[in-house]
């Protein structure tokens, strides 16, 4: 089955769906512009209140679980190492954690972090 193929096949299902979901406006209208009729946008992710406050100079961030790859819990280490809070501590409790030492001090030097271990 060609590319042109499937994109009718999904072109079709899209203008027979009861309802499509699109996270943006923009996807929405390329929706439309497909022909879909029952196009809705969901932005994904969080509704913010509108009275947020801003993140204090001085927090810490606390993961408490299992530390397997499964976990995701590499993408916050990666983030907390693009993060610039050198006031503020990661804290990793869980087994796994004597695996990824190595690995946090490759992507942050600052020291900003601590690794509790198993926990109960």
């Amino acid at each position: 089955m060609s590319d042109d193929d499937l994109f009718q096949l999904y072109s079709e299902g899209y203008r027979l769906a009861d309802i499509v979901l699109c996270q943006a406006h923009r996807s929405a209208k390329i929706m439309k512009a497909m022909g879909c009729q029952r196009v809705k946008v969901v932005p994904g992710g969080i509704i913010w209140p509108k009275n947020v406050k801003p993140v204090p100079e001085t927090f810490d961030v606390a993961y408490v679980g299992a530390l397997g790859p499964d976990k995701g819990v590499i993408y916050l280490i990666q983030a907390w190492g693009i993060l610039n809070y050198p006031d503020s501590k990661l804290i990793l409790a869980g087994s796994g954690t004597e695996t990824l030492e190595p690995f946090i001090r490759q992507i942050t030097d600052k020291g900003n972090f601590a690794l509790l271990g198993r926990v109960s």
